[in-house]
C-alpha cells in the first residue's frame, strides 16, 4: 500500500538532508506529479527548531511566483506522528553545482545564468525574503538552461530574525556566506545574498571555489569570509572580459556598503557586460605587445634610414618618426584608454566612481577631460558618507555632536553603551566608552552640545558631560517607558513624557539631572507626545498623536503642535494637524520649528502661532489623495530633522524603498523660499538626524543597523 502525505502518495525518494526527506510524489484525486518535502519525525529542542525553520521555509516559498523560484501549492501536518509537508512543483534538471564541477562555462552562458538566478533572487527580496544560504546545491538548473532556486530552510525576513541558533552559531554554509553572517549579532539584508550571488557568478566563470584555498576547518574558511581578498576571475581566465573583474570584486565585497545594493543590480551589470563585452585581459596584453613591437620598429626603421646613403634622383625620405611623439601608435593608445576609462568614471556610481576617478586622474592630470573627472569625484564624494561610525551591538542607534568645532560625536545604542567618537584629520576613532545600563533606546543633546541624556529600557534616565574621555555618566531618576526625550538649551533639565500617564492626559515631565530630582509636569494632550523641545523663553512645544487603526478610538486621537508656558503651565497655542507627527526640531534663533509627520509631510511654523505655516514639497515627491496627488517632502514617514548654525537650511532624512531593501532619503532644503538644495540616498535613517556645528561641514545620520554615518552637507 502506497505511502500517504496529505492528498499525494509518494513514489520515490529523490533526496535526503539534515531537515528531511524529498519525495517525487502524486496528487491521489488530480494525478499531478510534485515534489513533497517531509521533515523528519524527531522530538526534542533540535526538532523544534526543525519544525520551525520547515514552517518559514513552506511560508517563504508560498508568497514567491517567479520562473527562477521553486513555487510551493500547499501544506500540511502528517497526523499519525505530527510531521510537517509541503508540496512543490517537481523541478527536473541537475544541481548547478554538478554543472560546474565538470569545468567553467562559457562566460556568456554563465552570465545569463546567474543574472537569471538574481532576477529569482530579487523576487525573494522584494517579498521581505533573504535567502542567506544560496549556494550551488540550491539551484537546479533545467534542461533549456533555467536556473531554479531551492531549499529556504534558512530564508528570513530581516525583520524577523530569530537566528534560531545558540548566540555564536554560525548560519548558513561557510563557503557561501558573508561576513555579516558570520557575528550572530550582525544583521542580514539583500546585500547578503548578493554576496553569495557574487561567489557562485565566480565559481561558474573559473570552475573553484572563491573562498576555498584548501581550506579544510569551518574556523579557517570563516577566517577567509572575514579576512581574504576576494580572488580575481581573469587570473583564472585570462579570456574572461575584464569587465567582468570589477562585477565580481563588488558583489563579493566584504563590506555591504560596497556590494551593489540588490540582486536585481548585479542581474543588470551582468547584462551590460554581454551586450557591450570589452577586451580580455590578455587581449588587452597582446594589443599592448603589438603596439610596443610597432613603435620599435618605428625607431629601427628610422635608424636606418639615417644610416644608407639617399641616391641623388631618389625622393626624398620620408621624415623619421620619433617614438613618443604625439604621432606614434603608443600615444594613440594612451588617448584612447584614457577615453574609454573617461567614459568608465563616467557611468560609475558612488564608491566605485570615487575610486574610477582619483585613479584617472593620477594617469592623466593634464588631459582635457580631468575638469570634468575633478567634477564628478565631487558629487561621489557627496553621494557618499564621508565616515561611518560603527556602533556595535546591533539595533537603533542614535548621535549627536557635541563640542562647539563639530569634531566630536557622542552615541547612544541598543548594546546599553555611550560612546565618544572624534575626527582625528578625517579618521573618525572611537575616544571612549561608557556602560549607561540595559538598552538606551533614546538620546537628547543639549543647544550648547555640552551634555547629553540617555534614557534606558530599564526606566533609568542618565546623563553625561560629553567632551572628556573621563568623563562619566550620571544616574539622574527612573522615568520608565518614554514616547520622547529632550533637553533645556542648558542641558540642566530633561524633558520626559511616559508613555502611560495615571489619568489619562499625557504630560511632560521635568528633571533637575544635577540635583537628580523629579520636577512639576507641563501639558496635557489625550494623544501620546511624540517630540518635545523646549526654548531659552520658556515655551515648551510639544507634538503629540497617535496612529490611525481601524480598530482604535479614533474619535480620541489628537494630533497637535502644542506651546505651553513653562512658567504658568498655561496652554500658549495650538496647530491642529491630521496626520501623526514623528519629529521636531527648533531653530537657532528660535523663530521656527520644522515638524515632520509620518505621511513624508514637513512644515515650517513660527514661534509666535500658527500662522502662515508652510509646507516643504519635492518635485519629486506626490502623495496620491485619490482624485488628485498633492506635492510633499517624502514619500515615508520621516525620521529627523536638523536646522544648520546658521537657521539657513533644514535637513530631513525619511526611509525611502521596498521592506527589506529600505534605504534612507536626505534632503537639504532652503528655509527662506522653501527650495530643495540637494538630495542623497543613505542607511535606513532610525535615531536621529543633526548638523555639525562646524560651518555646516557635515549631517550625522543615526541608523537602525548599529552605525551611525557622517555625510558631507555642502550644496556648491
Amino acid at each position: 500500500m502506497p505511502v500517504r502525505v496529505g492528498p499525494y502518495e509518494l513514489l520515490d525518494l529523490l533526496g535526503q538532508g539534515g531537515m528531511g526527506t524529498v519525495h517525487r510524489a502524486r496528487h491521489a484525486a488530480l494525478g499531478t506529479v510534485r515534489a513533497v518535502k517531509l521533515l523528519t519525525a524527531a522530538r526534542g529542542p533540535a526538532a523544534a527548531r526543525a519544525a520551525v525553520r520547515f514552517e518559514r521555509e513552506a511560508r517563504a516559498l508560498a508568497q514567491v511566483r517567479h520562473d527562477n523560484v521553486v513555487a510551493v501549492h500547499e501544506s500540511g501536518v502528517r497526523p499519525e506522528d505530527g510531521a510537517p509537508w509541503f508540496a512543490m512543483d517537481l523541478v527536473e534538471g541537475r544541481p548547478l553545482a554538478d554543472l560546474v564541477a565538470r569545468g567553467p562555462l562559457p562566460w556568456p552562458e554563465a552570465t545569463a545564468l546567474v543574472a537569471a538566478l538574481c532576477r529569482g533572487v530579487e523576487a525573494l527580496h522584494a517579498a521581505g525574503i533573504v535567502h542567506r544560504d544560496l549556494k550551488p546545491h540550491n539551484v537546479i538548473v533545467t534542461p533549456d538552461g533555467r536556473p531554479v532556486v531551492i531549499d529556504l530552510g534558512l530564508a528570513v525576513a530581516p525583520e524577523r530574525d530569530e537566528r534560531l541558533t545558540a548566540t555564536g552559531a554560525l548560519v548558513g554554509t561557510p563557503h557561501y556566506i558573508a561576513p555579516e553572517q558570520v557575528d550572530a549579532r550582525a544583521g542580514v539584508s539583500p546585500r547578503t545574498d548578493v554576496h553569495a550571488l557574487g561567489l557562485i557568478l565566480y565559481e561558474v566563470l573559473t570552475g573553484e571555489v572563491a573562498l576555498d584555498q584548501g581550506s579544510t576547518s569551518v574556523h579557517q574558511v570563516v577566517g577567509l569570509v572575514l579576512s581574504a581578498e576576494r580572488p580575481v576571475p581573469s587570473r583564472r581566465a585570462p579570456d574572461l572580459p575584464a569587465a567582468l573583474d570589477a562585477v565580481c570584486a563588488r558583489a563579493m565585497a566584504r563590506d555591504p556598503a560596497r556590494r551593489f545594493a540588490t540582486a536585481g543590480d548585479l542581474a543588470r551589470a551582468l547584462d551590460e557586460v554581454r551586450a557591450r563585452p570589452r577586451a580580455s585581459r590578455r587581449a588587452v596584453r597582446r594589443r599592448r605587445l603589438a603596439l610596443a613591437g610597432l613603435a620599435g620598429a618605428g625607431g629601427a626603421a628610422a635608424l636606418l634610414a639615417l644610416a644608407v646613403p639617399r641616391a641623388p634622383d631618389a625622393a626624398p625620405a620620408a621624415p623619421a618618426v620619433e617614438v613618443g611623439s604625439p604621432a606614434t601608435p603608443v600615444d594613440d593608445a594612451l588617448a584612447r584608454a584614457a577615453r574609454r576609462d573617461l567614459e568608465a568614471v563616467r557611468q560609475a556610481r558612488g564608491e566605485r566612481r570615487r575610486e574610477l576617478g582619483e585613479r584617472w586622474l593620477g594617469r592623466f592630470p593634464e588631459h582635457a577631460g580631468a575638469e570634468e573627472v575633478r567634477g564628478l569625484l565631487r558629487e561621489a564624494r557627496r553621494a557618499a558618507p564621508v565616515a561611518r561610525l560603527a556602533h556595535e551591538g546591533g539595533g537603533r542607534v542614535s548621535g549627536h555632536f557635541v563640542g562647539d568645532d563639530g569634531r566630536q560625536v557622542v552615541t547612544g545604542g541598543e548594546d546599553g553603551t555611550l560612546r565618544l567618537w572624534r575626527d582625528d584629520g578625517g579618521a573618525w576613532t572611537e575616544a571612549a566608552r561608557w556602560r549607561a545600563g540595559t538598552r538606551v533606546f533614546r538620546t537628547a543633546a543639549s543647544a550648547d552640545r555640552r551634555r547629553v541624556a540617555a534614557a534606558i529600557s530599564d526606566g533609568q534616565l542618565v546623563w553625561l558631560e560629553a567632551l572628556a574621555p573621563d568623563a562619566r555618566p550620571h544616574a539622574a531618576a527612573i522615568v520608565p517607558d518614554l514616547t520622547a526625550l529632550g533637553l533645556s538649551p542648558d542641558g540642566a533639565i530633561a524633558l520626559a513624557a511616559p508613555r502611560q500617564p495615571e489619568d489619562g492626559l499625557h504630560r511632560v515631565r521635568l528633571v533637575d539631572l544635577r540635583a537628580k530630582r523629579l520636577g512639576e509636569e507641563v501639558g496635557g494632550t489625550r494623544s501620546a507626545i511624540r517630540a518635545v523641545a523646549l526654548t531659552r523663553g520658556g515655551l515648551l512645544l510639544t507634538c503629540s498623536g497617535e496612529p490611525f487603526s481601524a480598530g482604535g478610538d479614533q474619535g480620541r486621537v489628537e494630533h497637535a503642535l502644542v506651546a505651553w508656558d513653562l512658567a504658568t503651565g498655561d496652554e500658549r497655542w495650538r496647530l491642529a494637524l491630521v496626520t501623526e507627527v514623528s519629529c521636531l526640531a527648533l531653530s537657532p534663533d528660535e523663530r521656527l520649528l520644522a515638524i515632520g509627520s509620518t505621511s513624508g509631510q514637513v512644515f515650517l511654523v513660527s514661534i509666535e502661532g500658527p500662522a502662515g505655516a508652510r509646507e516643504l514639497a519635492s518635485a519629486d515627491v506626490a502623495r496620491d489623495l485619490g482624485a488628485f496627488h498633492q506635492p510633499t517632502a517624502h514619500g515615508g514617514g520621516v525620521k529627523g530633522l536638523a536646522f544648520s548654525r546658521d537657521g539657513a537650511r533644514l535637513c530631513s532624512v525619511a526611509p525611502v524603498g521596498r521592506a527589506g531593501e529600505e534605504r534612507g532619503e536626505l534632503r537639504l532644503w532652503s528655509v527662506a523660499d522653501g527650495r530643495e538644495l540637494r538630495a542623497v540616498t543613505c542607511a535606513a535613517p532610525g535615531g536621529s538626524l543633526e548638523l555639525s556645528p562646524a560651518g555646516d561641514e557635515v549631517v550625522l545620520l543615526g541608523t537602525r543597523s548599529g552605525r551611525v554615518e557622517v555625510w558631507a552637507g555642502d550644496v556648491d
